[in-house]
């Protein structure tokens, strides 16, 4: 569904950051809708039907390296026959890893974009 990549082999760049909303997401149980293993974002007003898990955070290990999940901030997301809303190892702190409400002073970009209206 949608994923975001930490550094998956040695030398390629992972995911800096996403941003995710208004979205309606679904499948027929098996995967996550939203995947973060690396990099961190904003995940919002998503509706999430028919998954195994909703939003889930993980690190990928990489030449000795560990890349993971960070500075994730998630809210107004609605859950419909999903498993697991929200997944993630013990290796990620709430309030220091992911936030669980809007992030102070953040604000979506407008649409359509400025810049593809033209001159």
């Amino acid at each position: 569904m949608v994923d975001a990549h930490g550094q998956v082999t040695s030398g390629e760049t992972g995911t800096r950051a996403i941003e995710v909303y208004n979205n309606t997401i679904w499948d027929y149980g098996n995967g996550q809708a939203v995947s973060i293993r690396g990099g961190g974002g904003v995940i919002f007003n998503n509706t999430i039907r028919n998954m195994r898990y909703g939003i889930d955070l993980t690190s990928e290990y990489v030449d000795n390296v560990t890349y993971r999940a960070h500075d994730v901030w998630m809210w107004g997301n609605t859950y419909e026959n999903v498993s697991t809303e929200f997944y993630t190892s013990g290796f990620f702190q709430e309030g220091v890893d992911y936030f669980f409400f809007k992030n102070p002073g953040y604000e979506p970009y407008p649409y359509p974009h400025p810049l593809t209206l033209g001159s």
